[in-house]
């Protein structure tokens, strides 16, 4: 069932994933130097200082792009080595990324979340949904 944030809009199915949220709002101590957020772990402030500083300590070993977040470098280094960990278990067809596979399994499912309010068409993609908004 799903559960909300006693605070904020916040929702979630998971009653520990609300637990952790809510501390969000009493436990921030550490504030932004360039803008009004602040977090809870000085390891996601310095994540997000990056966005003010243009700073990306994290290089790639192949070639010269350069990255933010090492989460980021790590799904970039797998264009260099082809690799696709992530597989359909209806069609086969595999994604270097989780959200790829999330995002194609719609297709299977019949899953269209984007809904166009004018006409009521539905797509797999938000970016279908714009574009289909653009040709009005």
């Amino acid at each position: 069932q799903e559960q909300r944030c006693r605070l904020c809009p916040y929702s979630s199915f998971s009653i520990h994933d609300i637990i952790s949220h809510e501390r969000t709002h009493t436990n921030r101590r550490f504030h932004c130097r360039f803008c009004s957020k602040a977090f809870t772990h000085n390891s996601h402030l310095l994540s997000h200082e990056r966005i003010h500083t243009g700073e990306k300590p994290y290089k790639c070993r192949t070639c010269p792009k350069t990255f933010a977040r090492s989460s980021h470098l790590a799904c970039h280094e797998k264009v260099h080595t082809e690799e696709k960990p992530f597989a359909c278990g209806v069609c086969g067809t595999t994604f270097r990324h989780h959200k790829n596979l999330t995002r194609h399994e719609r297709i299977h499912e019949g899953d269209r979340p984007h809904q166009c309010e004018n006409c009521g068409k539905a797509f797999v993609r938000r970016e279908h949904l714009t574009a289909h908004l653009s040709k009005d």
